[in-house]
Parts: C-alpha cells; sequence; structure tokens
C-alpha cells in the first residue's frame, strides 16, 4: 500500500491519511487485494488438484507419481526454473484416453 501511494516516509503518509480519512479506504483496498489474490491461488489450487485426482484415478497413486517424477525429469532442461506443476500435469493429463478428447 505505502508502496503503491508513492509513500517514502509511512508515518507521515499514515497519519495525513489517518487525518483526511483516507487510510480506512486505503486499508480496505490493500485487503481486497490481498484477498481477491488469496482467492486466484485457492482457485489455481482447486484446479491442480482436480487434474492430479484424474491422474490418480487413472494410473493409481503409485504410477501417477512415478509417472509424473519422470516426467518432472524429462521437462526440467526446458524449464530453468522448475517445472510448473500445471505444464507437467497437463502433459501427463494429454496422455490419457479421455484426455485428448477434452
Amino acid at each position: 500500500m505505502l508502496k503503491d501511494n508513492d509513500a517514502k516516509k509511512p508515518v507521515p503518509f499514515i497519519a495525513h491519511c489517518a487525518k483526511t480519512g483516507d487510510l480506512s479506504r486505503l486499508l480496505d483496498e490493500a485487503h481486497s487485494s490481498t484477498r481477491a489474490d488469496q482467492w486466484k491461488r485457492a482457485q489455481a489450487n482447486t484446479e491442480l488438484d482436480r487434474l492430479w485426482a484424474r491422474l490418480v484415478d487413472h494410473y493409481g497413486q503409485e504410477k501417477a507419481q512415478d509417472l509424473h517424477d519422470q516426467r518432472k525429469t524429462r521437462l526440467a532442461t526446458s524449464y530453468a526454473n522448475g517445472v510448473p506443476r500445471k505444464v507437467l500435469l497437463m502433459d501427463l493429463i494429454q496422455e490419457l484416453p479421455e484426455g485428448k478428447a477434452s
């Protein structure tokens, strides 16, 4: 919040905002933004969990984990910062018979 408003000196900025009534609005905006980010992450995690569940339903836990680890190793050279989980799961899902149609 302070960075977004270019507050070089936070204490005077907060005092000014409190005096003018802007502090409550700024805090509400910051809180809303944080909640929106948390919601987006939760949505993404739900999707990844759903993809993993499809793999486990098809292969079983142990085989799905083995395939996951093998694919992660194979794709690692293409991703300097590690293979994104969604990329990895989508790659495995595409090999499922029903994955090609959906």
